[in-house]
């Protein structure tokens, strides 16, 4: 993270990360994926020749090319979603790679590769290679089904003809749409997907596999939510060709169940239900579904509690305060007003002629000549206290070749551990008095010379006021809702909140939290771990509880984007966050703060079931 790297895009999820222990819960999903969704075969029916070659006929200046690549672009885009939602799982043809992969023969399917395709989509094409005319050609002749979407191309290797006007006539043709497309399409699909009031699911898509006798079946939703906090629930049936015994894989939780299935006219229909970010692995056996056992008890909705707070709480790591604003000097010169120390950097080197550490610099080590440091940058901070503060820490890069002047004080630059990142290294510094408290680095400067922001580490409270900040005495405990406006607005670490409940009577609980602004949350019950919330419908089953009291202990997992982040960009729409995301000008910047909603929002809810039988 020294320097820019701590802006570079993607960053990377590695120990500066609160939650990175964590990360196997959703890197485990993918692994299990990968181990079923790359074994057997596909089963695809559909082959897509690509458009590419097209669109090139209309690369060229803005003003002629422009609208007519847009509008290629728009029905490139269409294609894919109508087929991928309309559940017609399809692969892209490459003209380029074809001779090689697909020998001209007499076949009823298009072979390419290991794959055959029943039925071939010519999307809008303008030209086709000879090579593709020919085996296209070939499977037509062979029984093979080909659809033109609009026109049939008017070009063979981009020289006119009436190639292919000639094998259009013994196809397909069919207006550039989702209904005609569909239509057609619909006797190779393999499932069907219907919502609760009948009408066909347009919020996910499948991929379908062969292995030996059997069949893996995965589904999953590709949308994102309107509001994350209200988890919806989608009542499906999902419809598969064939008599089927289904099982489903859970790729988070690791666990097999049987899943309730009927036959009906010859196919496997299962009711299921579908969270936002839920997916559905399925192992198809061909064989008779399982009945359903009816269980003689069930566990039914009684009690409904609150949790109530405020809370004790522990933090991870200390408390924050970042050092993003100072007064400065150039070369011992006069002190400047303050300024926000990457603003001061871009001064600084638009005075020496330096090139600017932006989206575009280069890395360090394309550049490893010695260079002096001809030039001194003085940074000067005022903190203001209520408290006074023991045992303070300076987090900062290079404290090695940086002088730290604390009240008018040198201080030893030794280094005592790192916060967050190896680079940004520690040292202790002397209590802070209550009232203002001076601390000025002095830096030599060239142009290789990173100038970061820096942090004050502590035991203490922060308060935020617009682009005011003050120490204040820390909170002993905590209640849900935003942690950043209690006392913890830089805060960069993870949150334990410490809770207890009243138990009438033994009984099995679930716990919800439907708001949160973390990676995940851990939650224990009397020390012992019950698991992770981190996915819609936000709930987690806590077993039988006794009764009497209960210490229930949830651990928010944080981010570091409110004491690294770009705090001080005010542009709500912004979306790609670079380096350039840190230097926003004009109305895209603002010297107040907008730091990020963190923590448990709402209060969490323990419902209490009773068994009935």
């Amino acid at each position: 993270m020294e320097g820019e790297a701590k802006r570079d895009y993607p960053p990377s999820i590695g120990y500066q990360i609160p939650w990175y222990k964590e990360y196997s819960l959703i890197e485990n999903h993918f692994s299990r994926l990968n181990t079923v969704l790359t074994r057997g075969e596909p089963i695809v029916r559909v082959g897509v020749i690509h458009p590419i070659e097209s669109y090139w006929l209309h690369w060229g200046p803005k003003d002629k090319t422009a609208t007519k690549r847009e509008e290629m672009e728009t029905n490139f885009k269409n294609i894919i979603e109508w087929l991928l939602f309309g559940l017609i799982d399809f692969d892209f043809i490459s003209e380029s790679l074809l001779p090689s992969l697909s020998e001209l023969q007499e076949k009823d399917t298009f072979q390419v590769g290991k794959m055959n395709y029943e039925v071939i989509i010519v999307p809008g094409c303008e030209t086709l290679r000879k090579t593709t005319l020919e085996r296209l050609d070939m499977f037509q002749k062979s029984g093979g089904k080909i659809i033109f979407l609009s026109e049939p191309p008017k070009f063979v290797d981009a020289v006119e003809s009436d190639r292919v006007k000639e094998l259009a006539k013994k196809s397909l043709i069919i207006p550039f749409s989702k209904s005609a497309l569909l239509r057609e399409l619909n006797q190779y699909k393999d499932i069907e997907i219907f919502k609760e009031d009948g009408t066909p699911s347009d919020k996910l898509f499948y991929q379908l596999r062969s292995e030996e006798d059997k069949r893996w079946l995965f589904i999953s939703h590709v949308y994102k939510m309107k509001n994350p906090d209200i988890a919806q629930k989608e009542k499906i049936s999902i419809i598969i060709k064939g008599i089927w015994e289904p099982v489903i894989y859970d790729t988070v939780n690791a666990e097999i169940k049987q899943c309730e299935a009927e036959i009906k006219n010859g196919t496997t229909v299962i009711k299921h239900e579908f969270y936002p970010h839920d997916s559905l692995l399925l192992e198809l056996k061909p064989s008779q579904p399982r009945k359903k056992e009816q269980k003689k008890n069930t566990l039914s909705p009684m009690k409904e509690i609150q949790i109530e707070d405020p809370v004790f709480y522990s933090l991870s790591e200390p408390n924050v305060v970042v050092l993003d604003m100072a007064e400065y000097s150039f070369d011992n010169g006069e002190w400047q007003s303050k300024e926000e120390i990457l603003r001061i950097d871009n001064k600084f080197r638009e005075l020496l002629g330096y090139p600017f550490r932006k989206k575009k610099v280069a890395q360090p080590w394309t550049n490893k000549e010695e260079e002096p440091y001809n030039h001194l940058l003085k940074l000067k901070y005022t903190i203001e206290s209520e408290i006074e503060v023991n045992d303070p820490l300076l987090a900062l890069e290079n404290p090695e070749n940086t002088k730290i002047i604390v009240n008018g004080k040198k201080v030893e630059s030794k280094v005592s551990g790192w916060f967050v990142d190896k680079c940004i290294k520690k040292v202790h510094i002397p209590n802070l008095p209550k009232g203002f408290t001076e601390i000025i680095l002095e830096i030599p400067f060239n142009s290789k010379t990173n100038i970061e922001w820096n942090y004050l580490l502590g035991d203490f409270g922060v308060e935020v006021r617009g682009k005011h900040v003050k120490i204040v005495e820390p909170k002993k405990e905590l209640s849900f809702g935003d942690w950043v406006n209690q006392g913890l607005p830089f805060y960069a670490g993870n949150i334990t909140y410490h809770c207890t409940i009243e138990y009438e009577k033994e009984s099995a609980a679930e716990l919800e939290i439907p708001q949160f602004r973390t990676a995940l949350l851990s939650v224990s019950v009397d020390g012992y771990e019950k698991g992770k919330i981190a996915f819609a419908p936000y709930t987690l089953e806590l077993g039988k509880l006794s009764k009497g009291r209960h210490t229930i202990d949830i651990t928010a997992y944080g981010n570091r984007i409110n004491a690294f982040g770009t705090i001080h960009n005010c542009d709500e729409t912004y979306s790609w966050f670079g380096p350039d995301a840190w230097r926003t000008t004009g109305n895209q910047w603002s010297y107040e703060y907008r730091l990020k909603p963190m923590g448990i929002l709402i209060s969490p809810k323990i419902r209490i079931k009773t068994t009935e039988g």
